[in-house]
């Protein structure tokens, strides 16, 4: 057993089970943590996807992105929150939103409640963004 193996099996931030069946390393990729900011890479993908196809402010998607890191979120409250909503995704976009200013709050807003009634602002401006995000999310 490697020290490095031994200081994770001690760190507060690792279930005794993980020092069992894993190592620090990979119980890091598989951390709370790491499952919300894959969250937030998505959310900053899809805004700058969406400032490409014109259905929100280049400076919004920007705004929105720099906002996008976990370290800006408390991540046990967006679980318990996630335990009560059903999934981690509507206390994280909260979480963002009162994060986020201005315009790119309007934008944020506006553009998820749409998605949420199912009213896109035009098929072709969402299959655009749809392809825009999966390039730069993918790359």
């Amino acid at each position: 057993m490697t020290e490095e193996y031994r200081e994770g099996a001690n760190s507060p931030s690792t279930e005794p089970m993980d020092t069992l069946f894993s190592t620090p390393a990979m119980s890091n990729i598989f951390s709370a943590r790491a499952h919300v900011q894959g969250m937030l890479h998505f959310e900053a993908a899809l805004a700058r996807a969406e400032a490409r196809a014109g259905i929100i402010p280049l400076e919004a998607a920007t705004t929105i992105a720099t906002h996008c890191k976990a370290e800006f979120f408390d991540i046990a409250a967006l679980y318990q929150e996630a335990a009560l909503a059903g999934t981690p995704a509507i206390p994280l976009v909260r979480m963002l939103t009162t994060r986020v200013e201005g315009e790119a709050k309007s934008s944020y807003i506006g553009v998820r409640r749409a998605r949420m009634l199912s009213i896109p602002p035009s098929c072709s401006r969402c299959a655009t963004a749809l392809i825009s995000f999966s390039q730069d999310f993918l790359a």
